[in-house]
């Protein structure tokens, strides 16, 4: 029988006290409850060794504008944080976009980040032996998928230098896309899938040399993708459900004369001059 915890407030209480906590996992817990506020929840000792936080699949009902809360983004050691599938909304605290770990390598020296011998146990897909692994590797990631935030990507986002993870798919999100998580060179997987964000997809973009999944499907996004390697080696379902996006790998393709972009709502016109001929080209 799978029994979930409840009276998150109590747990984190109990929890914080202990100083050489790692790996906090409470996932599928404290259903329809809120996480509790900043005050008095961590005090100048709590969780200071927390390397890696999971809260996700609780239904956590919290409004976030300032309750992710806070208290998340300031612990020293934190570089793992999952509260994917949950009901949070409002807009995600700026403390989450300075997580010290992940915006200074000096700090991350300081943290042993080889695998945690820890052992974990999954039902297996026929329902059989559980699988057993032994060992828990975990990326420098934030997941906040499917739940409803909203608001503007803000820029801070681009100090997390280390931030190997971006998931913030399934929720409503607006505006454009800042170019500072160009700034994310360690990036491995970036998701902005089904939000609302519009504008183009950064130029900047194509200096993300170590993408191996990049999502933006079903957004209002536009224009063509940027050429690298990277950005045009994914495949179409990638960047499905954008209209107004063009590129080699989409039906639409871009339509451009020597370097110029087609102008909104408009059609190109390429003059070419011979010796012999002037030509108006309508494309």
């Amino acid at each position: 029988m799978n029994k979930r915890l409840t009276n998150v407030n109590e747990a984190m209480k109990i929890l914080m006290g202990c100083k050489r906590l790692v790996v906090l996992s409470l996932a599928s817990s404290f259903v329809g409850e809120e996480l509790p506020a900043d005050l008095g929840i961590v005090d100048f000792d709590g969780f200071q060794n927390l390397q890696v936080l999971d809260l996700s699949s609780c239904n956590l009902l919290n409004r976030i504008t300032g309750s992710i809360p806070s208290w998340i983004g300031t612990l020293p050691r934190l570089c793992s944080v999952s509260m994917e599938f949950n009901l949070l909304s409002g807009e995600p605290p700026k403390e989450l976009w300075t997580l010290p770990m992940l915006v200074s390598e000096q700090a991350a020296t300081q943290v042993d980040r080889t695998p945690i011998d820890l052992p974990i146990f999954y039902p297996s897909i026929d329902h059989g032996r559980p699988l057993q692994y032994n060992y828990l590797y975990y990326a420098a990631s934030i997941s906040l998928r499917n739940n409803n935030l909203q608001g503007n990507m803000p820029s801070e986002i681009g100090q997390l230098q280390l931030l190997q993870t971006l998931d913030l798919s399934n929720n409503n999100f607006t505006d454009n896309i800042p170019d500072q998580i160009s700034n994310l060179k360690d990036m491995e997987m970036l998701d902005l899938s089904m939000n609302h964000l519009s504008g183009k997809i950064p130029m900047s973009f194509t200096s993300l040399h170590f993408l191996s999944k990049f999502n933006v499907l079903y957004n209002n996004l536009k224009g063509p993708i940027p050429s690298s390697t990277q950005l045009q080696s994914f495949d179409a379902s990638a960047f499905e459900g954008n209209l107004k996006f063009c590129g080699a790998q989409l039906p639409n393709k871009c339509q451009t004369t020597k370097g110029t972009d087609a102008p909104e709502g408009g059609a190109i016109f390429a003059i070419e001059y011979t010796k012999s001929l002037n030509k108006s080209v309508s494309l």
